[in-house]
């Protein structure tokens, strides 16, 4: 196994994993006394906007430096920032399936699904950018 097949298998892996699990373990707690929900959803919030994107552009940045793949980067951050959009829609599709409606959903869950996607992403492009410079500038 090449090392560009490395660098793939464990961004997709690591990326999509983290992003999927920690959903799927929240969605158990959404099920869980419906009326105490405000922290889940508080945590959901934090978890899109700042966690996520912390966690991936951190590591991502980090293998990419390791493995010397600076040119693969820019897709990296395509693939974190579709990650920081699929948790939030996962998020939604938790509160609906357990106490609200994925047909009829109220205008303010929206607004804060589009509020936890965007912010998330905008984190992660700062991240993001600070990283490109990090890789591609000349060291003296």
């Amino acid at each position: 196994m090449n090392d560009d097949t490395k660098y793939w298998l464990f961004v997709f892996s690591f990326s999509y994993g983290v992003t999927i699990s920690v959903e799927c373990i929240l969605r158990q707690f959404w099920f869980y006394k419906s009326e105490e929900l405000t922290n889940l959803a508080l945590f959901q919030l934090f978890f899109s906007i700042f966690l996520l994107p912390f966690i991936l552009v951190t590591t991502n940045y980090y293998i990419t430096k390791k493995l010397s793949k600076r040119n693969l980067f820019p897709f990296t951050a395509v693939i974190i920032c579709s990650c920081i959009y699929l948790a939030a829609k996962i998020g939604f599709l938790n509160w609906a399936d357990s106490v609200g409606s994925r047909i009829h959903p109220d205008n303010e869950t929206l607004m804060v699904v589009a509020l936890e996607w965007q912010t998330g992403i905008l984190i992660a492009l700062i991240g993001l950018t600070i990283c490109f410079i990090r890789l591609y500038r000349k060291k003296k």
